[in-house]
Formats: C-alpha cells, sequence, structure tokens
C-alpha cells in the first residue's frame, strides 16, 4: 500500500442519483444540471459514472475557481475538434468568403487568414459588429458559425458536454453559452451536464436564472452521505478500524457527512504521521487512535501553516500564484528562478522540486494530471480556497510575487497560460511603482477586444487605489462599466474624476458617454444636459446626429418633451443629404419615426432605414428596423404584414442579440391575441419570458400573459401575472408614464371581468392624468365613465380609427427597439 491508496475512497450510496444519470442519458433532454455543497463528490460522481464509460466519451471541462483565468466558450469550442475530421477553421473557409466589421466599416477576406489558426476567430467572438459573408453574401455572426459547426459534428456522433464548475464560468462567456444553449433545445445527440457549487452559486444570479427559468433542465441534488454507515465502508476498505470503530460515529458527526472533509481529517493525519502505511499491499493502514481523539476533541479539520514545512510553503505559494495549477516544467522554472533569487546561488535543481512536489501530492495537497503536458494542481477547490487564506499574511508574499512578475517577464517565448493576466496580479501584490499602469494596459487591452468583463475586475482595482485618470482612460472605465451594465460605477468613474483634455473629439465622447448613463439610470434632465454639452464638441455629420437622436429619445421619456423631440426629428430627417441617407446614425433616428408620423410618411422613414442598415451590413439595426416597422403596420390594422415584419425580427435576433429576442416574441404574441389565437400566443410568451432580460419588455410580457390566461379561462396563472404587475405598479417609482397606463389599464380590465369593480377603479385611476393624446385615451375614457358615475370624460377627440386603438379585451402593448 501506498500514501495514494488512503484517499482513493470507494464509491457508496448514490443509487438514486445513478438512476438520474441513466434516465438522463437514456432520454431526449438535453440539459442536466448537478448541484451540491462543495466537497460532497459532485466531481467524484461525474469522474466514477460517466467519464470512465467507454460508451460516452464525454468532452469534460474543468473550469478553474478563478472566473477571471476562465475561457468557457472558448473551450467547447475546441473540444468537439479532438475527436471530430471536421476542424472549425477549414468549416469557416468553406461557407465564408469574408468578415464585415459594422463600427469600423471595414472587410478582410478570411483566405488571408488560412494560415493563422484560431487566435483571429477567438479575438472577435464577442463582437457584435462583426458578421461573417458568404459568397452568396449571407451574414452570420461569429456564435452563429460556433452553433453551424456543432451541429454539423453531431450529425454523426453524440456530444456529451461536462462543465465541471460552472459556477465560475466567466461572464463574457456566460452571455452567448446561454444563447447557444437555448438553440439547441430540442436537438438530438446533444447532451450538457452542467455542474455548480451550491454556496457559490449563491452569488451568481445569472447562473441561477438560466438553471431555473430559460433552460428545460433536469435537476439532480447531490448531498453529504447521510449514514454513517457509508464511513464506516469507506474507511473499512483501507484502515484497520479496531481502535477506531466507535468513534466513528464522531468523525461522522465532525465531517457533517462531507466526503472531502473526511479527506482533509486523513490529510491532516498523514502529515502529522498519525497513519502508518503498511508495506504489504493486501494489509490495511492504521491511524493512531490517540491523535485522531485529539483531533476531534479540538473539532480540527482542516491543515495549519504549522502542518507545512518552509519549503512546501514555498511551492504552495509558487502554484498559488499560478492560480491553482500550472505545467510542471514551467513550474520548475519559475520554482527555481524565484528561489535562486530569494536565497542566492543555483540552491535548488528540478529533482529537488520533484521531491518537494511528490511530497505534497502524496499527502494529498497536490495533483498531477497529463501524461504528455503534465499539470501540477491543488487536489479540491477547499484546499485550493484554504491555502489561499493560509498564505494571504505570509510576509514572503510580496517578494515571491516580485520575483514571479520578472520570471514572467522574463519567459516570453515560454508557452505560459494566462501570462498577461498574472502579470497584472504579481505587479498588485508586489506593489511595484508601475502596477497601476501595467494593470491598465491589461484591461485596456480587454477593452479594445470587447472582452468587457475581463476588463471590469482590473478597473476596479484601479480606482481603489486613486490612480490619476486621463479623460482617455476615464471614458475606457466609463465605458467598460457602461457595457457590462455597472451603471453606478459608470457614472462614478465619470463624475467623480477631473477631465482634462482639451482634444474636442475626446469630449464629445465623454459627454455622450455620460449622457447615455444618466439616461439609462433614468435621470433624462442630466442627459439632455450632456447631450447638449456634446454637441459642443462634435466633430462630423454623423456623430452630431447620433447625439441629436440620443437627445431626442431622451426628451421623449419627459412629460414635456414630445414637441421638442419632433423638432429634432424632422430636422434631420426631413432634410437628409444624400450622403446622409447612408449613414447608420440617420438609421437609428428613423426607426422610431413612429413617434411622430403613420402611414405612408412613416413607411418611407422605414423603409429608407432598412435600405441605410443593409447597405452597412448591421443585422442587428436591421432588426430593429423591422420591428418598429411591424408596430407601424399593426397599428394601421396590417396585421398580417405587421406579423412578417416581427418574424424576421426575431429571426435575426435569435442569432445576433439573443435576448433582444423577446421584443419580436411579444409582439408576435399580440398579433395573435388580435386574431383569437391565445393558445399561440402563449408560446411566444413563454419563450419571450425565458430569454428576456429586460424590465420593460419582461412587463409587456406579462401583461399579455395576463390576458391570455383570462382569455383561455385560466384563472389561477391570470391571478398570478394580475398579483405580479399589480404589486409593481404600487411598490416601484415609475416614472415612465406608457408603464403605467399599460399596467392600469389590462389590470382595470382583469378585474373588471372577475366583477371587481372597486380594484379595478382603484388600477384605473392612476393613469387617467396620463391618458390624453395617446393611443390609450379612447380606453382610459370608457372604462372610467363605466366604473364612475360623477367623473365623465369626453373622448370624441380621442384616436379610434381602428380597432388597435378601441378593441376593449386588452390594451395591447407593443414594444419598440430604440436602442443607441
Amino acid at each position: 500500500m501506498d500514501n495514494r491508496d488512503i484517499f482513493n475512497f470507494d464509491f457508496v450510496d448514490r443509487i438514486k442519483q445513478q438512476q438520474t444519470l441513466l434516465n438522463f442519458i437514456n432520454s431526449s433532454e438535453n440539459y442536466l444540471w448537478i448541484d451540491g455543497e462543495s466537497g460532497v463528490g459532485k466531481s467524484f460522481f461525474i469522474k466514477k459514472k460517466l467519464l470512465t464509460d467507454a460508451r460516452f466519451q464525454p468532452l469534460y471541462i474543468n473550469l478553474s475557481t478563478e472566473p477571471e483565468k476562465n475561457n468557457c466558450l472558448n473551450e467547447i469550442i475546441q473540444k468537439p475538434q479532438e475527436f471530430s475530421d471536421a476542424k472549425l477553421l477549414n468549416f469557416i473557409m468553406e461557407n465564408y468568403t469574408s468578415v464585415w466589421d459594422v463600427a469600423k466599416k471595414s472587410i478582410f477576406e478570411l483566405i488571408k487568414l488560412k494560415t493563422q489558426g484560431l487566435d483571429w476567430f477567438f479575438d472577435i467572438l464577442y463582437d457584435s459588429n462583426v458578421v461573417f459573408v458568404s459568397e452568396s453574401e449571407e451574414k452570420s455572426t461569429s456564435l452563429k458559425i460556433v452553433e453551424s459547426y456543432i451541429k454539423k459534428t453531431i450529425n454523426s456522433r453524440k456530444l456529451y458536454i461536462v462543465i465541471d464548475n460552472f459556477t465560475y464560468c466567466d461572464k463574457k462567456s456566460f452571455t452567448l453559452l446561454s444563447q447557444l444553449f437555448y438553440h439547441y433545445i430540442g436537438t438530438s445527440n446533444f447532451k450538457v451536464i452542467l455542474v455548480t457549487t451550491s454556496d457559490v452559486l449563491k452569488e451568481r444570479t445569472d447562473i441561477q436564472i438560466l438553471l431555473t427559468e430559460q433552460l428545460p433542465i433536469r435537476r439532480m441534488k447531490i448531498n453529504s452521505l447521510d449514514n454513517v454507515k457509508y464511513f464506516y465502508t469507506i474507511l473499512d476498505s483501507v484502515f484497520e478500524l479496531d481502535t477506531i470503530v466507535d468513534i466513528i460515529p464522531d468523525i461522522f458527526a465532525l465531517c457533517s457527512g462531507n466526503p472531502e472533509r473526511l479527506k482533509s481529517l486523513i490529510r491532516k493525519l498523514y502529515i502529522n504521521d498519525g497513519i502508518y502505511l503498511p508495506k504489504s499491499a493486501y494489509t490495511r493502514a492504521k491511524i493512531d487512535s490517540g491523535m485522531l481523539k485529539k483531533f476531534l476533541l479540538e473539532g480540527t479539520i482542516e491543515l495549519s501553516y504549522a502542518d507545512f514545512n518552509e519549503n512546501e510553503r514555498f511551492i504552495i505559494l509558487v502554484l498559488l500564484g499560478f492560480g491553482g495549477s500550472a505545467e510542471l516544467n514551467v513550474l520548475q522554472k519559475c520554482a527555481i528562478y524565484i528561489h535562486d533569487h530569494l536565497f542566492g546561488g543555483n540552491l535548488w535543481s528540478p529533482i529537488v522540486i520533484n521531491n518537494l512536489l511528490q511530497g505534497l501530492i502524496a499527502k494529498n495537497i497536490f495533483e498531477s494530471t497529463g501524461e504528455i503536458n503534465q499539470r501540477i494542481s491543488f487536489s479540491h477547490d477547499k484546499i485550493f480556497f484554504g491555502m489561499q487564506m493560509l498564505c494571504e499574511d505570509d510576509i514572503t508574499r510580496p517578494l515571491i510575487s516580485h520575483y514571479f512578475y520578472d520570471f514572467l517577464a522574463e519567459n516570453t517565448c515560454t508557452q505560459i497560460q494566462d501570462a498577461d493576466y498574472l502579470k497584472t496580479q504579481h505587479a498588485f501584490i508586489a506593489q511595484t511603482s508601475f502596477w497601476r499602469e501595467e494593470n491598465y494596459q491589461y484591461g485596456y487591452q480587454k477593452y479594445l477586444q470587447k472582452k468587457f468583463f475581463d476588463a471590469v475586475p482590473i478597473f476596479k482595482r484601479i480606482i481603489k487605489a486613486n490612480m490619476p485618470l486621463t479623460t482617455e482612460k476615464i471614458i475606457v472605465l466609463g465605458e467598460t462599466f457602461y457595457e457590462t451594465g455597472d451603471y453606478l460605477n459608470a457614472k462614478s468613474v465619470l463624475k467623480n474624476n477631473a477631465i482634462d483634455s482639451k482634444d474636442d473629439s475626446a469630449l464629445c465622447h465623454y459627454y455622450i458617454l455620460l449622457g447615455k448613463v444618466e439616461n439609462i439610470l433614468m435621470c433624462k434632465k442630466e442627459a439632455i444636459e450632456a447631450y447638449d454639452t456634446a454637441l459642443k464638441y462634435v466633430q462630423d455629420r454623423e456623430t452630431q446626429i447620433l447625439i441629436l437622436n440620443l437627445k431626442h429619445l431622451a426628451l421623449l421619456e419627459t412629460p414635456t418633451g414630445k414637441e421638442m423631440a419632433k423638432g429634432i426629428f424632422d430636422s434631420i430627417a426631413l432634410n437628409l443629404t444624400d450622403t446622409e441617407r447612408n449613414m447608420l446614425s440617420v438609421c437609428y433616428l428613423l426607426r422610431n419615426c413612429n413617434q411622430f408620423y403613420t402611414g405612408t410618411e412613416a413607411r418611407k422613414f422605414f423603409e429608407l432605414a432598412l435600405d441605410i442598415s443593409m447597405k452597412q451590413g448591421s443585422l442587428v439595426d436591421e432588426a430593429y428596423v423591422y420591428n418598429n416597422y411591424g408596430l407601424e403596420l399593426f397599428r394601421t390594422c396590417h396585421l398580417n404584414d405587421a406579423y412578417e415584419k416581427f418574424k424576421i425580427s426575431y429571426q435575426i435576433l435569435s442569432d445576433t442579440k439573443f435576448h433582444e429576442a423577446s421584443y419580436p416574441l411579444n409582439n408576435m404574441a399580440v398579433c395573435e391575441m388580435f386574431k383569437g389565437n391565445y393558445a399561440q400566443a402563449v408560446e411566444y410568451l413563454t419563450e419571450g419570458k425565458y430569454i428576456n432580460q429586460s424590465i420593460y419588455a419582461g412587463l409587456a410580457i406579462k401583461v399579455h400573459l395576463m390576458t391570455c390566461y383570462r382569455m383561455l379561462r385560466n384563472e389561477e396563472q391570470c391571478r398570478k401575472y394580475m398579483y405580479q404587475l399589480e404589486n409593481y405598479l404600487n411598490t416601484q417609482d415609475i416614472s415612465d408614464l406608457n408603464i403605467i397606463r399599460k399596467l392600469s389599464i389590462n389590470l382595470c380590465i382583469s378585474h373588471l371581468k372577475y366583477k371587481e369593480n372597486t380594484c379595478a377603479r382603484e388600477c384605473l385611476e392612476k393613469c387617467i392624468p396620463y391618458i390624453t393624446d395617446t393611443i390609450s385615451e379612447y380606453r382610459g375614457a370608457v372604462l372610467n365613465n363605466q366604473l364612475r358615475s360623477d367623473t365623465k370624460i369626453d373622448y370624441s377627440k380621442a384616436m379610434q380609427s381602428n380597432i388597435y386603438y378601441t378593441r376593449l379585451d386588452f390594451e395591447p402593448w407593443v414594444i419598440t427597439l430604440s436602442h443607441d
């Protein structure tokens, strides 16, 4: 027997989980979610029951516990190429000829990239402005290419993907992954198993929503072992139990039935010479019962710094410096480099380091994986986090990081994973004189690559250190926070740092960004002021139109701004030059024409906006125009034409801006509702609800679900949405008057149908002051006159040219896409 045997636990229990896994594999389902606390044996279960089964050959991805080091989507793209003859690069070259960058208005031929591997593809993967163009001039996003490639791959065999530690999925990957997973619902030959850690999952609301609301997923819970007999079985297979049999229930209680905690206890005993290994492979090991009782009495399982000698602590610090995992040869070189610089001379050799590593592997602190490129890692996440905490206050840590940085800087030719990221970490820990600039430059590169989530932790570190920021840096940080939805931090960066630039272009960019941030935080007055300031520094007509468009959108959301907004719209839209008819900023403006125009005039504006978006190759803008065009057709009662426009928008957004496909889905549902097809409308609305991330669209979807379920006589479901919407109406500070009108009138109608006149009147009263000269005026007035005998409203001048304005079984809420 050797030391490894005492940590090689027998597989026990999990009968129910094994059956769940088998049922999933034999079903037509696509997704399985395995969840449990750290150390209960989730990875052990996967390895024993799936990875070692030759029938499945799953692609196993084990994410790092440091999300900044992960790129989950890249790994999923790379993995299928390991078993498929069809390589992604060849697939791209066979189906596409060029790449078009909408923002830069540049195109390059793919044939020039054929010899450059896939790095260029991963660089543009997260850029929604980039589209691939086929020979027939069809356009596809990077993610659509990935989806098509995987579909081709699974034509010939089943694909099982296991993502362990999914709770550490990087956010840049997560947005696209959720889209990819949604598109594979119902696809045969494709199965994904997602493994999460309960305590970490609490901090990831985005992953919670995906797993509970957006994916049809079978859930498997793995808990700690619930019976002491399993600890008897595990220990009996390795140890002689004569002297400790009576205290196994105490061991079980101290470990709370958690297998990894049991390993921690055995590890602590072994390190402190409390386990005697027999020479014979057929004899079991012995535990020092006195030492075990001492640990049980102290209640100590976790290791302390005193459990390691000086050299072991040094190696642990070096491996932590790599983020917990490194190739053996790189780890050796780095450890020797740092040790020799710290202590002088050529004191260490690879042999010395290997002996130390083997000792830590024997103690189950490290593990070695891989045959060709051998890697050294911590044997479990709990050990990694435990060692991080133990080493945090080590006085040698900053000095080790200083030489670690030098090693990385001097070994740029060595293939060290995440070397640039590690340099920023060690410059920071060592507090070098240049760490702030080094960190900024790393974050700036991620910003240029549109990998905004990777830049966020770096930039937060810079802010905390009060690094002096130029105007250009303020813009970079502000835009990064804006793009990741952290609007409060974006505003803080923009407002709390002095602007030092005299460059008009930079100042214009700054005030545009500030206006966008203020606008999304519902500070309309401040947003309009920022846009006015930006106009003072504008240098070209396209940017000027962009700013005026943003200003007119902000004005539309103020109580008295519509007339001024129309003035801005008309000043541009009615006086377009030939050059302006090709500008995307003009497209942005024209797609909102239905705020002021209807009929022939509106259609002309929409057709021009479509023409511009198509000429510029911007699929997203094309989708936005189609959706808004649909509203114009809908409110003039061209239902079938409107539906087709919404459908085209939905098809484009499903492949480009997945979550925004909820907008046309809502609108397609309203078309079906007008035809009386409430069951079909529920299908569209349910899909929209799953993929939606917008509060505004989410409210519209819930309003229509409430109406559909009422029409389908499903009172329970109808009242569920009535309660949610009424709670929102009564508890939120709502500045958007359209939201107040739509919620109030639809809730009023539902209460009336259930003969709850008092509740109906209370809801309606919230919107009556805001219905004049809106599409809600006729309905609001009729309902008011029906519910109140004391105060009648004259609706003779209200819009009532067709049923869009007058149909009384619900107030339709067709939503437009008006993003900047």
